[in-house]
């Protein structure tokens, strides 16, 4: 009875068949492309014969599925997701094909929407509106990008793909994503469902990203954009506002060693400041499986969600007004430096300098805050520094009235913000979470 369960549970249970047979056909797509390596269309023969073998495994999580054999279905379905991210590089070969290659693109990109559609029916769960766009717009960029970098250059390349990686990821970290189970399930098959959506999200990012390392090896792209990236991604498990504000600064910096992607930088901050001010990122109540036995019967249940934890709130009033204030500049920064390739910043433009003058004037009326008179007071500095208005002390007498200035300046300031501060605490209004 011992080697008979043994045998039941690594042979049919956790059939290693299945990966043998996985591992296989990388094996021999890859021989099968070296062979063909001289064939004006053998990069395409070894897209069919990948593209025929992931449809093979959806049709068999089906069949296994349809005779309740779930646990195999499960594992066919996670194979069919790494084939949805074209491991033969097969939309990078097409970029260099012509006609052909686009129409095999097109092909490419139809079929991955389809099977993504069949990946859901194959195992019965239903897809929300964004579990299914975010995969159809990572692999629109996927299919698309080699084109385009044939036809522009290095930097502008790297702006795009930045803004399509903080898009796709932005966006997964903002949405829902919800895969709802119609079948009835127990608590362990709730678990397995949640454990098999996060792992097929994590491999198509990891894959994502693998395409992503190829372009810059292939076609010059810059990866040190993904660092500003990086830190702006944070803001979404940022649980206190001067969290947000460290990973906008750190990303600013990091854009200006790169002066031709600092206008990229600056609107991809100011679309994360928007989103944490109006989709902050909360934890809610979620099962626990830890203080239940999972080996006891439980009643079954249909509509399990995979990510009934994820909720989003919106900021309070005065970090909200914070968030939005610093936005807006974001996106004049992102406006007045486009174009820039290093050196002395811009010239300034008077239609923008007035236009940020109007949007701040706005806020300021509407929050009765003074909050939006900061970033307005730095772009009029910089404007009076560029006109010769504002220069650097050189002699004494300068420095003794740059001393003098400054003291009864920093005096005002402090009396200003002593009577903010007594103010604020005597008001009966919503407290503030920046600290």
């Amino acid at each position: 009875m011992f080697w008979q369960r043994l045998l039941r549970r690594w042979f049919i249970e956790y059939n290693p068949l299945y990966l043998l047979s996985a591992t296989s056909l990388l094996i021999g797509v890859n021989k099968l492309s070296a062979a063909l390596a001289h064939s004006p269309h053998g990069s395409l023969t070894v897209a069919v014969v990948a593209e025929s073998y992931a449809w093979a495994l959806l049709a068999g999580a089906s069949f296994l599925t349809k005779h309740g054999l779930r646990r195999p279905a499960v594992m066919l379905v996670l194979l069919a997701a790494l084939y949805q991210c074209d491991p033969t590089l097969h939309t990078e070969t097409c970029a260099y094909l012509g006609g052909s290659g686009a129409i095999a693109t097109v092909v490419w990109f139809a079929s991955f929407v389809a099977k993504l559609y069949a990946m859901a029916r194959a195992v019965r769960v239903r897809l929300s509106r964004s579990a299914v766009a975010l995969p159809v717009l990572g692999a629109l960029g996927v299919a698309l990008m080699p084109r385009i970098a044939l036809l522009v250059d290095a930097s502008t390349l790297t702006a795009l793909v930045g803004l399509w990686l903080f898009a796709l990821f932005t966006g997964a970290f903002a949405c829902s994503r919800r895969v709802v189970s119609l079948a009835a399930l127990d608590l362990w098959g709730e678990r397995v469902l949640r454990r098999t959506a996060a792992s097929i999200w994590g491999l198509w990012g990891c894959l994502l990203l693998c395409h992503v390392f190829f372009w810059a090896h292939e076609f010059e792209l810059k990866l040190g954009v993904l660092l500003p990236i990086v830190f702006l991604l944070r803001t979404r498990w940022a649980s206190r506002e001067r969290e947000v504000w460290g990973c906008v600064l750190a990303a600013l910096v990091a854009g200006w060693f790169m002066p031709q992607q600092f206008f990229l930088v600056a609107g991809m901050a100011a679309l994360a400041l928007v989103l944490f001010a109006f989709r902050r990122p909360i934890e809610s109540p979620r099962a626990s499986f830890t203080e239940v036995d999972l080996d006891e019967p439980a009643a079954a249940r249909i509509g399990v969600e995979t990510n009934s934890g994820l909720a989003f709130t919106q900021a309070p009033a005065a970090a909200c007004t914070r968030l939005l204030t610093a936005a807006g500049y974001c996106a004049y920064l992102c406006v007045w430096t486009l174009g820039w390739e290093g050196g002395p910043l811009p010239e300034h433009a008077w239609a923008m300098d007035v236009s940020l003058a109007l949007v701040l004037a706005l806020l300021l009326w509407k929050t009765r805050s003074s909050v939006p008179v900061a970033p307005l007071v730095l772009v009029c500095f910089h404007l009076a520094v560029k006109r010769g208005l504002i220069f650097a002390p050189t002699t004494k007498l300068h420095w003794a009235v740059t001393y003098v200035v400054l003291g009864f300046a920093l005096l005002g300031i402090a009396v200003a913000s002593s009577w903010h501060v007594k103010a604020s605490n005597d008001a009966e209004s919503e407290p503030s979470d920046f600290f």
